[in-house]
């Protein structure tokens, strides 16, 4: 699985906005999307952004696996420990919403199961990658793609995946610099994941029922924010270049035109 965050309810007076480097015009249009290592702006000072977050199967999920014969790779750039169960990502993405006040962040990898034709399953495989947690729904959105050997292509799209039960940590905006973490727990199958797993590994009645109700685990992430040098800003003579080529540009399309 890969990464998820916690939202961001209201503003911290020591962290009025996320505010990115845009035009005053554009200052609060939502959401605005930041990518790890890239610098933004926040209350006038520079920072960048970086975190991981780490999906631990739980016993109960490992040993459905295990009973039903599937099996799970990771998907890259994730990567996954057998012996702890988890598979760790990196937090890609930061989206900001700010007439919400809000922060969701989001990887990129994921999980491959492989179900094989016996007496519970009629086989398939299933993807499920780009996880990320939505506050208002409280539930784990993540992009899935199966293909089931009796129901064939289901797609790929965007689902609620995970029903949240309880959260843990960071839940308000960032106050400073610093590293913070928040943990997701209580994870089970919505019911269009429920239908979208049965179809794409062929789940039999018995293994349904069963995968149904199993707490898949705990997603724990992490992001820290630094400060960093604000990007050079381009000179004057540099934007007037930049003007002569597309007037050149625009120039030769007409002559060519006429």
């Amino acid at each position: 699985m890969t990464t998820t965050h916690a939202s961001f309810s209201r503003m911290s007076p020591k962290l009025i906005t996320l505010a990115v480097c845009m035009a005053a015009a554009t200052a609060h249009a939502a959401p605005v999307i930041q990518t790890s290592g890239t610098p933004f702006e926040m209350n006038g000072a520079w920072y960048t952004f970086k975190g991981t977050s780490i999906f631990t199967n739980s016993a109960a999920k490992v040993g459905n696996d295990s009973a039903g014969g599937i099996v799970n790779t990771v998907i890259a750039p994730s990567t996954y420990n057998t012996t702890t169960n988890a598979s760790t990502s990196a937090i890609t993405e930061m989206v900001v919403d700010q007439a919400a006040g809000t922060l969701i962040t989001k990887g990129h990898g994921g999980m491959h199961q492989v179900a094989a034709r016996n007496g519970l399953m009629t086989g398939g495989f299933l993807d499920v990658t780009d996880m990320y947690y939505d506050p208002t729904k409280k539930q784990m959105f993540a992009d899935v793609h199966g293909v089931g050997k009796v129901a064939g292509d289901q797609g790929f799209k965007n689902i609620a995946f995970f029903d949240v039960k309880t959260t843990k940590g960071l839940l308000s905006a960032i106050p400073s610099v610093g590293t913070y973490t928040t943990s997701f727990s209580g994870l089970t199958l919505t019911t269009g994941a429920m239908d979208y797993i049965t179809k794409s590994l062929g789940l039999g009645g018995l293994a349904a029922s069963v995968t149904k109700g199993t707490d898949f685990g705990v997603m724990t992430s992490s992001i820290t924010i630094s400060k960093a040098l604000a990007p050079a800003v381009p000179e004057a003579s540099t934007y007037a270049m930049m003007g002569l080529g597309l007037f050149g540009l625009a120039f030769m399309r007409r002559q060519r035109q006429a």
